[in-house]
């Protein structure tokens, strides 16, 4: 199901958004600007106004649910949801974390089963792992 549509609000706050974006260049971070309008389906949003995120980036919603842009268009982001996104409306505001999709490593994952974002659900507590690796790195056999 993919929700559309833009109250017209919305649409002049993103356009004065975006000419203060560009009155500022240099002297704000680009997460501080967030999305005000997308569309939902089948886990994947449809961002638009994170003009500068990198494919791969981290986002994060407002109520807490992480995604990953995936499909970097001219008008819009394709962000795949690393979670169920039920409290995400039209409207709800998304930030570029700056942050690469990254996987922790360590031995304490071995025998675990975790989610898509390596958190633990088994019920056997938290994993501590204090390396990190791209989710595109090579798995290195050597190092088992």
């Amino acid at each position: 199901m993919c929700r559309e549509g833009r109250s017209e609000v919305a649409y002049d706050l993103l356009e004065e958004l975006r000419q203060r974006k560009g009155a500022m260049k240099g002297r704000m971070h680009s997460d501080f600007l967030a999305s005000l309008h997308w569309c939902l389906g089948d886990g994947i949003a449809h961002i638009h106004g994170l003009d500068e995120v990198m494919a791969g980036e981290l986002v994060e919603f407002e109520e807490g649910t992480i995604g990953i842009a995936r499909n970097l268009e001219s008008n819009n982001v394709g962000v795949v949801l690393m979670g169920d996104g039920l409290m995400i409306q039209e409207g709800s505001s998304v930030k570029a974390t700056g942050r690469i999709a990254q996987i922790p490593v360590s031995e304490g994952y071995l025998g675990r089963v975790i989610n898509a974002l390596a958190k633990p659900i088994d019920g056997r507590g938290e994993i501590s792992a204090s390396e990190s690796r791209l989710i595109e790195s090579p798995f290195n056999l050597n190092k088992i």
